[in-house]
């Protein structure tokens, strides 16, 4: 081969070599534009389908969505009276948090008359009151389901707010109770909040009790046990129909329906151990057996379109490695 040959097969080679390097920084230069196109056009998309959503007015959304906060409450009163249960508290907050809510936790302690009356001022959407309760003369010749606080009795305190019982366990272990009327009494409202009353005699008397108070109060929905209930009953049967409000997705007359169908009626507070009729749990009011606790829908509407694209550009990264290795010349060379 003549010196001309050698030096033009040279500049042959050079050439190729410098045509596939601008070649590859050019793929790579369209990858670069193409995944910023794709993730802006995706928070854009987010931006607008959150705006939309939120900025309708309230006539045309679903109530579910419109109010619900996905903030929740677990009120274990129980743990400090003789019946701590931290496997149910963790396993409640497990389901709750997996459900894209936001848990607070108040142990025994801070079950306060106080504690009651700034209830609603938290925004809960869901309410899990794992405390004691009874049966009581809540008004003078009438009774209802009363809910024990921590805070032991003493005569002339409280004088000012409305429906506080005397709540005793014995004569001589009494505390402060919170009536229906301490319920209806309360400034702020329980705005499309779902209450499960894990006490006894929660739904005992629905129409005239408890349940009827709190959805007065902007409840949407109020679960209870309808007599009596043992301690680790009602958390077995709470963290069942946790799981199929809210990981499920059932409505409220499913998840109550099939919570009973697992566990059953309390297994000493039945009609075998001579009680008039079974303790079961219920639901009030009626209509709201159809309810179903949606998404959290910024949470998901975000999980999502990050997905969709962090999955697009790993498959346009698989597709530029798949190219780059049809040039293995130029990949040692660069």
């Amino acid at each position: 081969m003549g010196r001309e040959e050698k030096l033009l097969s040279s500049y042959s080679r050079s050439d190729c070599f410098t045509c596939e390097r601008r070649r590859r920084a050019h793929i790579r230069k369209k990858l670069t534009i193409e995944i910023f196109v794709a993730v802006s056009a995706a928070l854009l998309f987010s931006s607008f389908l959150y705006l939309l959503y939120f900025s309708r007015s309230p006539s045309s959304q679903e109530p579910a969505v419109q109010t619900l906060p996905f903030k929740a409450a677990i009120v274990d009163h129980l743990g400090i009276t003789g019946w701590p249960n931290q496997s149910f508290v963790n396993r409640s907050t497990t389901i709750l948090e997996s459900a894209g809510f936001d848990v607070d936790y108040y142990s025994g302690e801070k079950v306060t008359v106080d504690f009651y009356k700034d209830l609603p001022s938290h925004g809960y959407g869901l309410i899990v009151l794992r405390v004691h309760s009874a049966w009581l003369r809540v008004e003078k010749g009438k009774e209802g389901v009363t809910l024990f606080t921590s805070e032991p009795y003493e005569e002339g305190k409280y004088a000012d707010y409305r429906g506080l019982v005397i709540a005793y366990f014995s004569r001589d272990e009494r505390y402060f109770g919170v009536g229906p009327g301490f319920i209806r009494a309360l400034n702020g409202s329980f705005t499309q909040s779902i209450v499960i009353m894990m006490g006894c005699n929660g739904l005992r008397n629905p129409e005239d009790d408890m349940a009827k108070a709190f959805v007065e109060k902007g409840a949407r929905v109020y679960i209870s046990w309808s007599l009596e209930v043992l301690a680790g009953h009602t958390d077995t049967a709470t963290t069942r129909l946790l799981e199929h409000l809210l990981l499920e997705k059932q409505t409220v007359k499913d998840a109550v329906g099939e919570t009973m169908s697992e566990v059953g009626p309390d297994p000493f507070f039945n009609v075998k151990n001579g009680y008039e009729k079974n303790s079961t749990l219920l639901y009030y009011p009626e209509e709201a057996g159809s309810y179903v606790i949606q998404d959290n829908a910024s949470s998901s509407l975000n999980v999502t379109t990050t997905s969709y694209v962090v999955e697009w550009a790993s498959r346009r990264w698989k597709v530029l490695k798949v190219n780059f290795s049809m040039f293995p010349l130029i990949s040692r060379t660069s």
